[in-house]
């Protein structure tokens, strides 16, 4: 979907350090006080839908895609593409496999793809444009798409991008900029209904070469990993939970029921927060306008936030700040003191399960330079009136895109490394 805010350069991290503020197209997320996924009104068994297994119910093993990035910038993993190795953005919420050309005069990226023996040429182009006002277009390509050191592959009609707008290849980078990230294309991993005409959307071509159609995914504050065909549950602290995936031609959606603050309740129903779009290259938590000024007031009305950060203003102007103190707190200070953060998500069985969040795992984020720690807002308020659950708010979280069985789970994720 491509909706972050962006941290441009070290140029950018200078004006944050001094209060301005910096905004664009970017992604990222760190880790802090952790995630705790329980359940509520309705108890899960070990023959629900909740049930957790190991790996897919074909019993294979699941293919482990290490990923690089930042919530800010994204998350790219190795991929092959006619047996040539690049690193991809893994988006949940667009379906296309586009790959920067040798043609691609404007890219500004390395390697570049060329097409070889593999390569059928499609002779049609596409054009494709995101939210943030980035896009690329190019011309369609069936070649082999596939995992490095794997046995999973198929072949995909791809885009090799020979034009660029808006700065899609613009390397953010993370930590404000100082930690170098590059990308040489996307993999989209939406519905297959979101693809171009024309076009394969990744993961539903593997599925039709016996790929079993279900995918995993850990974000961490710098890196994380990705699973193609299963999810090994061992890295996860907890149970997988699962709510249903919705019937959505166009993004993974899913019913948050209602948001509470330090365990008390919002007042909200799913009918405030509408569908829940699950989107990994979306950078904050975007909330309809009511339900973002409940969010807010309710943390900033906390005495912790108002001595360390200030008023519910800290989040309107989307700053990143150092907190107020003269000597700042620690982040477990920090996650200790603020209250947490928790998801009611609906179960499908007419109850919720809760996903509990700490404060630096959703609605700050924490990133640091030169040894200092900044403290980012991950709420935003969505003026448009949907909600996305972004990258900086998945963190900690083990989060499984099941496809096959229509539905999306949770679980804990404690393998990320502080900041």
């Amino acid at each position: 979907m491509h909706t972050h805010r962006v941290f441009a350069s070290l140029a950018c991290a200078m004006l944050v350090a001094s209060g301005a503020r910096c905004s664009g197209n970017a992604k990222g997320a760190l880790d802090g006080g952790g995630a705790d996924v329980t359940t509520s009104d309705s108890p899960i068994d070990a023959g629900s839908s909740n049930e957790s297994s190991t790996h897919d119910d074909a019993g294979t093993e699941p293919t482990e895609v290490a990923l690089l990035g930042c919530p800010q910038a994204g998350y790219a993993g190795a991929f092959t593409i006619g047996g040539s190795p690049f690193q991809l953005t893994v988006d949940t919420g667009s379906a296309e496999l586009g790959v920067a050309s040798s043609t691609c005069t404007t890219c500004n990226v390395s390697p570049f793809y060329t097409p070889g023996a593999t390569a059928i040429d499609e002779h049609a182009t596409v054009s494709v444009s995101y939210v943030s006002g980035t896009g690329w277009s190019g011309e369609i390509i069936a070649d082999d798409f596939g995992v490095p050191s794997s046995s999973i592959s198929a072949m995909t009609r791809l885009v090799a991008i020979e034009s660029q707008t808006g700065g899609f290849f613009t390397n953010e980078g993370c930590g404000f900029g100082t930690v170098p990230f590059a990308f040489q294309g996307i993999a989209g991993f939406g519905p297959d209904s979101l693809a171009k005409p024309g076009t394969d959307e990744p993961m539903g071509a593997l599925a039709s070469h016996g790929v079993p159609d279900v995918f995993a995914f850990a974000l961490c504050g710098s890196g994380g990993e990705l699973w193609l065909g299963g999810v090994d549950t061992s890295v996860a602290t907890g149970p997988v939970q699962y709510t249903p995936l919705l019937n959505s031609d166009n993004y993974y959606g899913i019913t948050i029921d209602d948001l509470q603050v330090a365990a008390t309740s919002l007042g909200l129903t799913s009918t405030d927060i509408g569908d829940v779009v699950v989107d990994t290259d979306t950078t904050e938590f975007e909330l309809p306008s009511s339900v973002y000024a409940k969010a807010r007031d309710a943390i900033a009305g906390t005495a912790y936030f108002q001595a360390h950060f200030g008023t519910s203003a800290w989040f309107d102007d989307a700053y990143c700040t150092t907190p107020l103190d003269a000597s700042p707190p620690s982040l477990a200070a920090i996650d200790s003191g603020l209250p947490t953060f928790t998801l009611a998500v609906d179960d499908g069985a007419g109850g919720s399960f809760d996903v509990t969040l700490g404060a630096t795992d959703s609605y700050l984020q924490p990133i640091r330079k030169d040894g200092v720690l900044y403290y980012c807002p991950e709420i935003e308020e969505n003026t448009s009136g949907g909600t996305v659950l972004g990258a900086a708010v998945m963190r900690s979280l083990l989060v499984v895109i099941d496809r096959a069985a229509t539905r999306v789970g949770f679980a804990s994720y404690g393998s990320c490394s502080a900041p």
